[in-house]
């Protein structure tokens, strides 16, 4: 990689070489000149300086230019990055609670991924016991037909807050899955 401090460094050392001999020239030339050479040394001067300050700038805007590039190549980078983890992100959510919807279309592989899940909502729920947890829980005990667990998490619920519109919603859910089993 490009290493921008020292080719800032080292302009900057040169511009400070230039200013140094020409400070030498000025005082020499006071000593030494008359006027008609000290005015063609200063044209010469002031000629040189604009020479190296319009090289200074090339350089500079050179140097900013790749920065920039760099800039970018990191930016797009990180992107790629991001847009990876964020596929990685929704490919392990292919299972969610919504694919159960009656006890004859389980699967192995839906019991094994359903089992997963309530080891998870229930560590959620320790942690953290809030509504949405055990609602969560609810839903998904629902699901799998396990009408006993998904009750005692309504009341449970319940006794929490009993003004809850999902809590509603779950346990009419679960009055049409008894009736129907």
């Amino acid at each position: 990689m490009f290493d921008y401090w020292f080719l800032l460094t080292l302009t900057l050392g040169v511009i400070g070489i230039f200013w140094l001999v020409n400070k030498k020239i000025q005082s020499s030339n006071d000593d030494n000149s008359n006027v008609a050479s000290s005015e063609q040394r200063t044209s010469i001067k002031k000629f040189d300086l604009e020479n190296i300050e319009k090289k200074i700038v090339l350089s500079l805007e050179k140097a900013l230019k790749r920065l920039r590039i760099l800039v970018l190549r990191a930016d797009n980078n990180l992107s790629q990055f991001l847009k990876k983890l964020k596929a990685q992100k929704n490919e392990d959510k292919i299972f969610s609670v919504t694919k159960l919807t009656s006890c004859e279309t389980i699967t192995e592989a839906d019991r094994e991924t359903t089992r997963v899940l309530e080891i998870n909502y229930l560590e959620s729920a320790k942690d953290n016991p809030n509504v949405d947890n055990f609602l969560k829980l609810a839903e998904l005990y629902l699901n799998y037909c396990d009408f006993n667990s998904c009750r005692a998490l309504l009341f449970k619920t319940w006794e929490i807050d009993n003004k809850n519109e999902r809590l509603f919603k779950i346990l009419k859910d679960l009055r049409e899955k008894e009736k129907r089993v």
